[in-house]
């Protein structure tokens, strides 16, 4: 459950027809929590996945549980790469307790110490905005009980982009402290298109790449256009594609140059932004989402 390995899970499944089933997670001494990560899927009877609703309780004996939080698990095509995540005012806990409306496969489950960004898979792009569970607001109060140490600081931060270019360990003329190095790369999702017809099924292609998308295109079409040669002869005028059904996308290769041209800002500095991690200024990840132009976080 803690490590890191999504092939694996856990079914959870309640033996009593009617009753949610429930995945308990006992520690051998108490811990503190501010936020939780789940990864899973609801599973169907005839083996379809689909998102995941749980409730997260605490217990500090395991007989009497209190509610903590309410979590949905985002469905990314059957793929439980991309967690639920939510943020609540600290608690105490020994037992942790997540009571699943639904048959549901899990495969990881992290807790942090510290409050993460709320929504930051949908802020991030990793998952769709489309359903249930999909506020971004953070619980009232809790935001206060980030501490320090887990902001992330832009001015204390710097590149080893060079040092790994070279064999070695990482020689970077830097104070002695706590740093922490966040590696951050792209690649394939792996996520295929959905109602494919025969032979049209394929992993998704790279749509913020132009060179991606004319590759794509010339691919399919130059050898769809000669048997439309006819048709077009007996006036047909052009073609409708219906239902372009693809996966979620957050990168390509020319992503930092792109951003830089339009923002006129080197992105990279602020990279954590994508990950779940609470900035110095709370507000400060937020500046990326939503339909307005991107700003310079503060």
């Amino acid at each position: 459950m803690t490590d890191g390995d999504l092939s694996k899970g856990i079914d959870v499944r309640s033996a009593v027809s009617g009753q949610p089933g429930y995945l308990q997670l006992e520690f051998t001494e108490p811990i503190q929590a501010q936020a939780i990560a789940v990864y899973g899927v609801a599973v169907g009877a005839s083996g379809s996945s689909s998102a995941a609703e749980s409730a997260v309780e605490a217990s500090d004996d395991g007989v009497s549980y209190r509610s903590v939080c309410e979590i949905h698990v985002p469905s990314t095509g059957g793929v439980s790469d991309i967690p639920g995540t939510e943020s609540f005012p600290a608690v105490s806990l020994r037992y942790l307790r997540l009571v699943m409306r639904q048959p549901s496969r899990i495969s990881q489950v992290r807790i942090s110490a510290g409050a993460r960004i709320r929504g930051w898979h949908y802020k991030n792009n990793s998952a769709s905005r489309g359903g249930p569970g999909q506020a971004t607001a953070p619980p009232p109060g809790f935001t206060a009980g980030v501490a320090s140490r887990f902001h992330h600081r832009p001015r204390r931060r710097f590149s080893i982009f060079a040092v790994y270019e070279s064999p070695g360990p990482p020689a970077v003329g830097r104070p002695r402290s706590n740093w922490t190095i966040l590696r951050m790369g792209h690649t394939p999702t792996g996520r295929h298109n959905a109602s494919a017809p025969d032979g049209g099924l394929g992993l998704d292609c790279d749509k913020y790449s132009r060179a991606g998308i004319d590759f794509h295109f010339h691919y399919m079409f130059d050898k769809i256009l000669p048997m439309l040669r006819p048709l077009v002869a007996k006036g047909m005028a052009g073609s409708l594609i219906d239902s372009y059904e693809v996966g979620m996308q957050n990168w390509t290769r020319e992503f930092p140059r792109e951003f830089q041209r339009r923002c006129g800002y080197d992105l990279r500095r602020y990279m954590p932004a994508m990950t779940d991690g609470w900035w110095a200024a709370p507000r400060s990840p937020n500046v990326f989402c939503g339909t307005s132009a991107a700003r310079r976080p503060t």
